[in-house]
């Protein structure tokens, strides 16, 4: 049985469940992940965007 949250399963786990229940895990998996990717982009330009506005306030 999955760990409720956690996403991860191994082949050998995905390979006792039927194609509809590993697919349906390996999708939310991979929502998982882009959701994962979509946090750490926008921590990226937040963060750019607060050094690119102090290095402005030390120039003037």
């Amino acid at each position: 049985m999955p760990i409720q949250g956690q996403y991860i399963y191994s082949d050998r786990t995905l390979d006792t469940w039927d194609a509809p229940a590993a697919a349906a895990a390996l999708w939310e998996r991979a929502n998982h992940l882009q959701e994962r990717v979509t946090y750490w982009e926008r921590r990226a330009r937040s963060a750019e965007a607060r050094m690119l506005a102090h290095n402005c306030q030390e120039e003037q």
